[in-house]
């Protein structure tokens, strides 16, 4: 007998520790040793077992992320027996939905869905989970990491000031991008910023009004300043501009005035992730890889939690462990000793936001500081009193760290929440000089009263994350993306043209619109299958010689009618003759005051394109005309860089859309068909809609299940031998 089972994870918030609950369509028992769960008994209360719903191209037309991806399962609650579910956090938690027979290992069972869950209802009698696939995880700013407007009075920094970049997010910029506006970050040194997430590949051309920069090669190496100690002493000629590449900035040697900065540059070239992304399907894989998961590494060294390895002094002693920790398995120890007693902990760290945080425990008062430990004077704190649970003093000394902007004091942030178990978590941050090569990371008693202190951390985020031990990196969200290798690596060899996304400074672009965006131009699609993998695809006819992953055939497994409808909906669902592609884009379209009066006879094809957003190319086929007398026009606009990439795409789209597969639907088992993804080939026999009782092969462009009858439908491209 077929069953269902379903596995899925929980957050309990009054202890912090996660749990897993086994539900099937029948009381089942795994085997010892069986995988992924031994010995472990599905409770047989689920009466709805979830629906899979995942389709492509719905339209016909638009590329990008696939959409469905959603469903419920029901658990039989009428014993009040799950009502504690209520008090359990489901939102995000992962779920894995399984099919296989009662008698037969869980390692034998197939997936058939994997995502997250929502929050349930709790009802009289059921449990609802809304579920979902991993596309819920696009749906956040691409651009996460945010300007501390810190910097420097008329001296050093990168962050800006109160009075301009503030809390704005970075800009972000992905492939090869022209007319990029970067964001101002340091305006006493002419300092620019392109990419706020690392490296960059190249800047190829900086305008001022329009009128060219050059490259001063006389600066750092060829023009490049390794770090940016070494671009605060560059001085670039007028006219000129020099980088930092290793850090996404420019500098210009002139000053602007009231006029547009613009940059063409070749964005994210993350060592990291494996150097310059360019072509469209690399730069899918370099959002995946590292701007949908967080990154939190407590930079501590590992074991440091046990506190043997930080240095005592002032007269602090360091304890036994307290009675009770803050988490469940976090190491404690109970610190004593008079006021200025301390506890720091040198450390190597890599980075110029830094991020401090400790458990406390106790009645009196504590300062947590990160300061240089060459220079401890260059130092940001807080001081926080335990018994009233309130912040008395935030700071910075030393200018090397920054002004300040609350009214409190010198302070880049700072804050306290609330922990379990009768703790604070205290943290402060701030953005220590570039030439700290180590930073020391301690807490001050300013009483005698005694203190537990747990879970040190220090990350290179603005606030501090979910706890991660140190020496480890965790990643928000935890359960991540993982990308099907073998699908990737298909569309990378067929689509090598370049394209480009810029997101300036203060814009909240989601990472699917950005995604969506890069798709268009080459016609690809994105979507997660059974298992929770990304799979990604090119829009194309079915190939006739791909081997099908099942046969269909009409008395075996079809269970309901096989319907035929044009591929894609026009006014008069009548192919294209004529496809129109915008690409090459300018991120900056600028009017015409504001070029540079010189240019506008000089160069007047540079002011056209400088005046206009995006460029057109269009392939056209009259014959089609003739034939389809209400034939259509399709217009795309594309990120591709170049316009032959784009022309060629053109010629690509007509060859498609003027002669197009057609769309079926098609109704078979669920059983037949829950190994199906989207993206597979399947072969389809039918005596009727010209398919002549023939094995003709089909794209699987969509997949509906429906648990409760058996069935799933499929949406299909094919193209019968036959009219």
């Amino acid at each position: 007998m077929k069953i269902y089972l379903a596995i899925i994870t929980y957050l309990d918030p009054s202890t912090w520790q996660t749990g897993t609950l086994y539900f099937g369509s029948k009381g089942y028992t795994s085997q010892p040793g069986d995988t992924p769960a031994a010995n472990q008994y599905f409770d047989g209360r689920l009466k709805v077992s979830g629906d899979y719903d995942a389709h492509v191209f719905r339209d016909g037309l638009t590329a990008g992320m696939g959409d469905g991806g959603f469903g419920k399962i029901r658990v039989i609650n009428k014993d009040g027996a799950y009502d504690r579910l209520k008090n359990f956090c489901f939102d995000g938690q992962s779920i894995t939905i399984l099919r296989g027979d009662d008698k037969a290992a869980l390692s034998t069972f197939r997936t058939v869905f994997t995502g997250v869950m929502c929050t349930p209802s709790v009802t009289w009698s059921f449990v609802d989970f809304q579920i979902r696939d991993y596309t819920t995880l696009l749906a956040t700013p691409i651009s996460w990491m945010a300007f501390l407007g810190n910097n420097v009075p008329f001296s050093t920094g990168i962050e800006g000031t109160t009075d301009d970049l503030i809390n704005k997010s970075k800009p972000l910029g992905l492939g090869y991008n022209r007319g990029a506006t970067p964001a101002l970050v340091n305006a006493t040194n002419s300092i620019w910023m392109l990419h706020g997430y690392g490296r960059i590949q190249s800047v190829v051309a900086v305008t001022i009004g329009l009128i060219a920069q050059t490259l001063d090669t006389s600066q750092g190496t060829n023009g490049d300043c390794a770090t940016l100690d070494a671009l605060y002493a560059a001085t670039p000629a007028a006219g000129k501009y020099c980088t930092c590449l290793a850090l996404g900035l420019i500098r210009l040697g002139s000053g602007t005035g009231n006029a547009v900065v613009t940059c063409d540059f070749r964005g994210d070239a993350d060592p990291a992730f494996g150097g310059y992304a360019g072509t469209v399907p690399q730069i899918l894989q370099r959002i995946v890889q590292k701007y949908v998961r967080k990154p939190r590494t407590n930079f501590l060294a590992a074991g440091s939690d046990q506190f043997s390895s930080w240095s005592a002094s002032g007269g602090m002693v360091v304890g036994g462990p307290a009675s009770i920790a803050p988490l469940p398995g976090m190491n404690t120890a109970q610190l004593t000793g008079g006021a200025g007693a301390a506890l720091s902990l040198n450390v190597a760290y890599p980075t110029n936001l830094a991020n401090g945080s400790l458990y406390v425990q106790g009645t009196g008062s504590v300062t947590l500081k990160i300061a240089d430990a060459g220079a401890p004077t260059n130092c940001f704190f807080l001081t926080f009193n335990l018994a009233t649970g309130a912040i008395t003093d935030l700071q910075t000394q030393g200018q090397a760290l920054g002004p300040q902007y609350t009214v409190s004091g010198f302070v880049t942030d700072g804050n306290i929440q609330i922990a379990p178990n009768g703790y604070w978590r205290i943290w402060t941050c701030g953005q220590p000089n570039q030439s700290f090569t180590n930073v020391l990371v301690s807490l001050v008693k300013n009483d005698s009263q005694p203190v537990n202190v747990a879970g040190p951390m220090l990350t290179n985020l603005r606030t501090p994350p979910a706890y991660t031990a140190p020496g480890a990196t965790a990643y928000d969200p935890p359960l991540g993306l993982t990308i099907d290798a073998a699908s990737f690596a298909a569309v990378s060899a067929a689509v090598t043209a370049e394209g480009g996304y810029y997101v300036p400074a203060g814009d909240t672009t989601n990472i699917s619109d950005v995604m969506n965006g890069l798709c268009v131009g080459p016609s690809l699609w994105f979507i997660f299958n059974r298992v929770g993998d990304m799979i990604c695809g090119q829009l194309a006819k079915p190939s006739a010689t791909a081997a099908p992953k099942r046969v269909f055939y009409p008395t075996r497994n079809v269970k309901g009618s096989f319907d035929w409808q044009p591929f894609f909906q026009s006014t008069d669902q009548s192919p294209a003759w004529r496809i129109v592609v915008e690409g090459d884009h300018n991120n900056s379209p600028m009017n015409k005051a504001d070029i540079a009066s010189t240019l506008w006879t000089g160069n007047p094809l540079l002011v056209a394109w400088a005046t206009n957003e995006w460029r057109q190319v269009l392939a056209q086929d009259d014959s089609v005309r003739y034939v389809h007398l209400l034939a259509c026009e399709l217009k795309f606009t594309s990120y591709l860089s170049s316009l032959a990439d784009c022309q060629a795409h053109a010629a690509r789209m007509l060859a498609f859309y003027s002669s197009p597969p057609g769309r079926y639907a098609l109704t078979v088992t669920d059983e037949d068909a829950d190994d199906i993804n989207v993206g597979d080939t399947v072969a389809i026999v039918q005596t009727r809609l010209g398919f002549g009782n023939l094995a003709v092969n089909a794209l699987v462009l969509g997949i509906s299940d429906n648990r409760e009858n058996g069935k799933t439908t499929l949406t299909l491209a094919a193209l019968p031998p036959a009219a």
